[in-house]
This record gives C-alpha cells, sequence and structure tokens, in this order.
C-alpha cells in the first residue's frame, strides 16, 4: 500500500527534488494530472525559491516539465519596485548601506524616472563608491539614529560633495589644500558629468522625504505625500510595473477609507502606515489559489479540499507546528487566563494537518529535512508527523513503518540512485547525473595552443611576477586566465584598524606619493618637515573617508606618520649623500632579443663614485621571530630589488642596492657585468619557455627555496597558523593540488634549481641593518612570509 509515504531528505531543495521525481513517476504510470496535487508547506517564502529552481527549470514541451503554480505569497518581497518603495517607507529606520543605495538606484523604476540606463547606473555606482560611500544619508540621518559621532564622512552627502568638487576642480596638486577641506573625486568630467546632477536630485528628493517622514500624520494627510512619493521616485517600465502602481494607489486610497468610516484620524507613524498599506498589497496579489497544474500553498484554514494527491513539505520540528509570536497584551496566550473556546494557533494547526490527511484521496506525501545539509546531524519530523507515525506502527507494526519511509541521499547525483539491486524506491528522472557513475573514456588530447606574437619588451614586474610564480604567470599572461577572486561587493562599513591588507595599501600609497617630494627637496628636509609631510599625505586619506572614522581615526592617522617617518628619514640620509650622475640614461642590453624595462629606478652616485640604487616599500624585509638572533631576508620582498640591480648592472651601472623597508634596511652588494647579463639570460629563457611555452614551469618561490635549501618543504607550502604558505597560491593547486602533487611533477627539481640558484646565492650576501625608529613588528611565523601585501 503506496497512499501513504514518508520521505526523509536535507533541506528543502531537495524536498522538492525528490516530490518532482515522484511526480514525475505518477504522472507516468497512475494517469494522474498535475491538476490533481496540492503541495502544502508551513511557510510558503521559504520554500518559493527551492519551487521555481525545481520545477521551474524546464520550459513547456520538456519531457520533464510540470505545470505549476504559486498561490499565497506576498508581492512585497518578489517585485524591485515594492521592495524599492519598502526600503524608502523605512527610511527613518535604515542605516542606508551603500550598497542599499545602490540597489535602489538600480531599481529599473527608479532608473526610469530618473532617465537613467544601465551604462549610467553603474556609473554612479562606480562613482559613490570611489568617492567614499560606506552608509548614511548625511550627518542629520545618523545622529537621528544615535551614531552622530560618525560625522559626514562617507555618507551620502559627502561622497556627493565629492563628486561636485571634483568636477569643479578636477584633481588638487599632492601639496594643495582643498577647498573648503573637500578632497575632490576627479572622475566626473565629459559627457557623463551631467549624471552628477541626476545623482544631486535623486539623493534630495530622498532627504527631503526623509524629513517628511519623522512626523506622524493622519491618512488623510498621509494621502498625499505618499501618492507624491510614488510620483518622484517611480516610473513603470512595463505592464506589470503599471499594474503596481495602481494596485498601490487603490490600497492607499482603501486604506484611508477605511479609517474614514472608522471615524480615525489620529496621527500614525509611517511605520504603520507601511504596515497597513503594504499588507492591503499583499492581499490584493497572493496568487491564485488551483489556477492551473500542481497548486503549491501554505497550510491555510478551509484549504484541504479533495485533492488525488496531498503533498505536505517542510514538517520539520520547530516549523509544524507554526510557533507563535506572543504579545504582552495577549491575554489568551496566558495559560493561567486561558478559556475554552479560545483559539490557539496550535491547536489550528493540528487541525489543519487533519484536514490535509483526510482531504487525500490516492496518496498523502509528507517529508522533512531529517538530517542537516552540513554535518548531517539528525533533526526529529514534526510532532504531528511522529504521532501520526506512532498509529501506524501501533496499527500495522514497525516493518510496516520502514516500508513507507524513503531517505533519500543527500544529493541528487548520489550513487545510490543508479545501483543495481539497491532501494528499488530511489530512482531520479534527473538523467544528467548518469554520466557521472559510468566509466570515463579516454580524454582527447587538448589542443595545441596558439602560438604568441614575439614580444620586444619584457618590464621587471612581469619577470617578478614569474620568479614568485611561474604557474601564475602562465595563467595570467598565456592563457590570460587569472583565477584570483576578485570582491566585488561594495564595502558597507568604515574601517577600524591600520592592520593586515588594508593598512599595507594605505601605507604603500602613501610611500608612493611621497617618493617624488623625497626625491628633490624633501631628501634635505630636517626630520620635523618629513614628519609634518608625512602627517599632510595622511590627512588627505582621512578627508576622502579611507582611514578610520572619529577618534579612532586620529590614532590610525598617528600610527601610520610613526610608521612612515623611520623610512623617509633613512631614504633621505641616503638620498642626500649622494647626488645625480652626469648622464642618467641606461643603455638597457638585448637579452635574447628582448629589451627589460625596469621602469622607474632611484640611483644616484654615493659618496665613494659606487653607484647605488634605492628602493623603500611598506613591506617587512625580513622574515623570521622577533626575538630571534639573526632574521633572514623574505625572498619574496626582495626579487624585485635583486632584478633591478641585475638591470642596472648588465646596463653598465654595477650598483649596491638599499632596501628600505617597515623593519629593517637590507644591503646587497654590487653584481659584476658578466654575471648579471648571465643570470637575465637564463631568466629571459626561463619566461620564454616557462610563459609563452606549451606549459608551465612546475616551481614556486618559497618552496624552491625550501627545497634548494634541503629544508622542510611541508612548512612553506602548507599555510600554519600564523603563516601564508604556496597553498595560497590559486593558480598553482589548480594543477599542483598538494606538495607530493608539486614536488612529483617530473621538472620540479631542474626548474627549481635553475630559476632559483642564482637567487639563493644572492639572498646569501645580503646584509641586514635594523631600521633606526621602526617599531617592533608582530610575530608572523618562523618563516615570516606576511600576506599584508
Amino acid at each position: 500500500d503506496r497512499s501513504l509515504q514518508f520521505h526523509t531528505a536535507h533541506g528543502p531543495l531537495r524536498e522538492v527534488e525528490l516530490l518532482h521525481d515522484q511526480l514525475l513517476e505518477a504522472f507516468a504510470t497512475r494517469h494522474l494530472e498535475p491538476r490533481e496535487v496540492v503541495v502544502m508547506v508551513p511557510d510558503i517564502e521559504r520554500f518559493a525559491p527551492a519551487i521555481a529552481a525545481v520545477f521551474g527549470r524546464f520550459a513547456p514541451g520538456h519531457p520533464r516539465h510540470v505545470p505549476w503554480g504559486l498561490a499565497d505569497r506576498r508581492d512585497r518581497g518578489r517585485h524591485a519596485l515594492l521592495r524599492a518603495l519598502d526600503a524608502l517607507l523605512q527610511v527613518r529606520e535604515r542605516r542606508w548601506a551603500g550598497s542599499e543605495l545602490r540597489d535602489l538606484l538600480g531599481t529599473p523604476a527608479v532608473a526610469a524616472r530618473l532617465g537613467l540606463d544601465e551604462g549610467g547606473v553603474e556609473q554612479l555606482a562606480e562613482w559613490m563608491a570611489g568617492a567614499g560611500l560606506r552608509w548614511g544619508l548625511h550627518e542629520a540621518q545618523r545622529a537621528a539614529l544615535g551614531l552622530q559621532a560618525a560625522g559626514a564622512v562617507g555618507s551620502g552627502r559627502f561622497a556627493l560633495d565629492r563628486l561636485l568638487m571634483g568636477y569643479a576642480t578636477g584633481a588638487l596638486p599632492p601639496e594643495a589644500e582643498p577647498p573648503g577641506g573637500i578632497d575632490p573625486w576627479p572622475e566626473v568630467a565629459g559627457l557623463e558629468s551631467a549624471l552628477a546632477g541626476v545623482l544631486a536630485q535623486w539623493l534630495q528628493t530622498i532627504d527631503a522625504w526623509w524629513a517628511e517622514a519623522a512626523e506622524p500624520r493622519p491618512p488623510q494627510a498621509w494621502l498625499p505625500r505618499l501618492r507624491a512619493l510614488l510620483t518622484a521616485m517611480f516610473s513603470a517600465t512595463d505592464d506589470r510595473e503599471r499594474t503596481l502602481l495602481a494596485v498601490l494607489d487603490e490600497a492607499l486610497q482603501a486604506w484611508v477609507a477605511a479609517c474614514d468610516a472608522a471615524g480615525f484620524a489620529e496621527p500614525v507613524s509611517l511605520e504603520l502606515v507601511r504596515e497597513a498599506w503594504l499588507d492591503g498589497v499583499d492581499e490584493a496579489g497572493g496568487g491564485r489559489f488551483r489556477a492551473g497544474g500542481v497548486t503549491f500553498c501554505t497550510l491555510l484554514p478551509l484549504r484541504a479540499i479533495p485533492f488525488r494527491w496531498v503533498c505536505l513539505l517542510g514538517m520539520n520540528d520547530g516549523e509544524y507546528p507554526r510557533p507563535a509570536s506572543r504579545s504582552d497584551f495577549d491575554l489568551m496566550a496566558d495559560p493561567a487566563l486561558a478559556r475554552p473556546g479560545d483559539r490557539s494557533r496550535r491547536d489550528d494547526d493540528r487541525q489543519l494537518m487533519l484536514d490535509a490527511l483526510l482531504a487525500a484521496r490516492d496518496r498523502l506525501h509528507v517529508s522533512w529535512s531529517a538530517h542537516a545539509a552540513r554535518d548531517n546531524q539528525p533533526q526529529p519530523p514534526s510532532v504531528l508527523v511522529q504521532q501520526l507515525r506512532d498509529h501506524v506502527r501501533a496499527l500495522w507494526g514497525e516493518d510496516a513503518l520502514k516500508a513507507l519511509t524513503v531517505a533519500h541521499p543527500l544529493q541528487p547525483f548520489s550513487r545510490a540512485y543508479d545501483e543495481e539491486g539497491g532501494d528499488e524506491r530511489l530512482f531520479t528522472y534527473a538523467s544528467e547525473w548518469r554520466a557521472l557513475h559510468e566509466p570515463v573514456a579516454a580524454l582527447p588530447a587538448p589542443p595545441a595552443l596558439a602560438p604568441v606574437n614575439p614580444r620586444s619588451v619584457l618590464t621587471l614586474r612581469q619577470l617578478a611576477d614569474f620568479v614568485r610564480s611561474p604557474v601564475g604567470a602562465f595563467f595570467r599572461e598565456r592563457l590570460r586566465a587569472d583565477l584570483r577572486l576578485r570582491d566585488d561587493e561594495a564595502d558597507d562599513d568604515e574601517p577600524f584598524t591600520d592592520q593586515g591588507l588594508e593598512g599595507w595599501q594605505w601605507r604603500d600609497e602613501l610611500l608612493r606619493s611621497l617618493r617624488p617630494w623625497m626625491q628633490n627637496e624633501g631628501a634635505v628636509a630636517p626630520a620635523a618637515d618629513q614628519a609634518a609631510r608625512a602627517r599632510h599625505v595622511v590627512a588627505r586619506l582621512r578627508r576622502e573617508g579611507r582611514l578610520p572614522w572619529g577618534g579612532p581615526g586620529e590614532a590610525v592617522a598617528d600610527s601610520l606618520v610613526t610608521a612612515l617617518v623611520p623610512g623617509l628619514q633613512e631614504w633621505g640620509r641616503r638620498w642626500a649623500a649622494g647626488h645625480a650622475p652626469d648622464d642618467e640614461r641606461l643603455e638597457l642590453p638585448l637579452i635574447h632579443g628582448l629589451r627589460l624595462d625596469p621602469g622607474v629606478l632611484a640611483w644616484r652616485i654615493g659618496p665613494d663614485g659606487q653607484t647605488e640604487l634605492l628602493d623603500i616599500g611598506a613591506s617587512r624585509l625580513t622574515a623570521g621571530k622577533v626575538n630571534a638572533t639573526k632574521k633572514k631576508p623574505s625572498a619574496d620582498k626582495l626579487v624585485a630589488g635583486w632584478l633591478q640591480q641585475l638591470v642596472l648592472a648588465a646596463a653598465g651601472r654595477p650598483a649596491r642596492l638599499c632596501a628600505i623597508g617597515a623593519d629593517a634596511v637590507v644591503l646587497a652588494q654590487p653584481i659584476e657585468l658578466d654575471t648579471a647579463r648571465q643570470q637575465l639570460a637564463v631568466l629571459v629563457d626561463a619566461w620564454r619557455d616557462g610563459v609563452d611555452g606549451e606549459e608551465p614551469w612546475p616551481t614556486v618561490l618559497a618552496t624552491g627555496l625550501a627545497f634548494l635549501a634541503e629544508a622542510d618543504l611541508g612548512k612553506v607550502f602548507n599555510t600554519g597558523e600564523h603563516r601564508r604558505g604556496d597553498d595560497q597560491d590559486v593558480h598553482l593547486v589548480r594543477l599542483y593540488p598538494s606538495l607530493e602533487a608539486l614536488i612529483q611533477a617530473p621538472h620540479f627539481a631542474s626548474a627549481s634549481r635553475l630559476l632559483y640558484t642564482p637567487l639563493q646565492e644572492w639572498l646569501a650576501t645580503l646584509h641586514i641593518e635594523p631600521l633606526a625608529g621602526a617599531a617592533p613588528a608582530e610575530d608572523d611565523g618562523e618563516d615570516g612570509e606576511g600576506s599584508d601585501d
């Protein structure tokens, strides 16, 4: 007897998937029609996405298409226009994150009102993010939420002021004071600058509505203001939106008419208006019951009309009977005051369960999530389902209950659906998964890569990236594929600390902006002037809203200045001690037909007449524990300096290197001309074979150096508690997912020796001096390869 079926799954999506298979089987073998099936769930909003994903996947005419319809859904959360209106009606309560403002601007009806196309919306979103929008409309709106300490930085008006100032002034020189203390965002120019005016008008409309929404008003006084809001913010783009706007107007009039009929003229807040208005819209929509096909609906009274199949999904403990919210003034919810005849939500749901059971003519299908999808922990069914199962067990025994219960696997592609001799009750019509369990035929050889165009110039940055990760360079340069994830989500929260990647980016940007000044008058300026200049550029970051706000921002600004000054003073002392060469031109050599472009090099003639190459950066140049008696140089941070030395030497300018980092000064003796050209020739050949060739070189910097030093490769390859290992290189692990796979690659040893032996020998000759005045850094692990940059 299959008139009663229990199915256990792992979450709502799997419940809907197995129901889809059960219905397909019934339609094919039992002469059942879709209109004879009703599916009821405790919460239709929770199941609606899964229903649309499974039943909406197949178009009419497809063998697996099942006609279906949804009832009882609220329109409020389904349509972009209603979601935007819902947000505007909460204008006084919302924090207004930057992503919320951008989503509101991107609503089709809002964009149509402003005359924006998709490109204009994207441009304004990019401008607002670049101008520093994080959250909030303006300072007054933050103060209304009790967040006045945040000030105006990072708000919508702050970003708009920067956009308009950028249109008016363009980019300012680094030493200039911004007009009115507003740093311009200089991207607003040309024909697209009119978009800034559109944005200003739109934000002004929201600000005016925010001010109006503060005062409670009688229903009749809300009517013209809410109609004006609809007119000012929305313009229909299709028939569906025109219908929605008409329904909104009718629901608003109906609510006001009901208040008039009841003689209610008391002032009410916008929060109550929102619920009354949008509830009327939800009632007007909702979806028709039995609109054709399989009917999906929620468990409601008078819904249990006879159907051949009645399916109950989501019957989990704690979800059905549905928990009832209790108000303090609800006396019927107090057991001590309860009287016979008082309504009970729990008793109502018990009756609905019994009605559904009696409504089923051929089959009652009951399913629940018996196991958690994340950790497979068992989850009990609803107490009503458990009582039904206990009743079956009492009447027909445990074997009958087991025969009625089907436990489904976690995934729809499980082998259990295709095993011969397995449970015949497990089946699926998802034939696309069957290929996973069939023998895999030999794959054809991949097509050869297209030949590359001959290169004439190779930058040192490209070469340095290749030395650090040959596999990553192959993906980016040869395949034009970058597997590193990019965070496209809007940053809605202000920064709070200068640690981590963001802190390193600030320090690096500040050093790059200070470097031209330090190569001129800054090198001979007193230490107090250098510190003042550092404070000036840090203040610019604060005005742009990129540093923490308020009191924490002052502490971070002082910390940044403190971190920058020792390196600037060391740079200034060494730069001022030398002088510019008589001829600053570099005759860059051709290395096997390639001209190496080193970029901008800072080099001088030292007091002893020796050429000196200076470099300064925000990273730590040493690795190892802070308390270690002897630190080792960080190879990853010094690759660029090594290559610069090689190019200068190959150009006939052998130079000693002075690299200034956040923690130390690293000194390297000049490299001889013949040695430099020989090593560059090896690197260029390696580049051509490992990037322009057919396959990448199977090695990576830290692991390759550890291999040459006969060190523990696991400590370098695998990420530790305070250390980032080579297993974080997404391109490397795509081809070599483990250390064993990498070291067993055919050319790992030869590639590591050829590429890293010269670098290893150079690292052994370095002299490390502590940077005077530098603050001690935190311990970042034994190998010290930090992840800040």
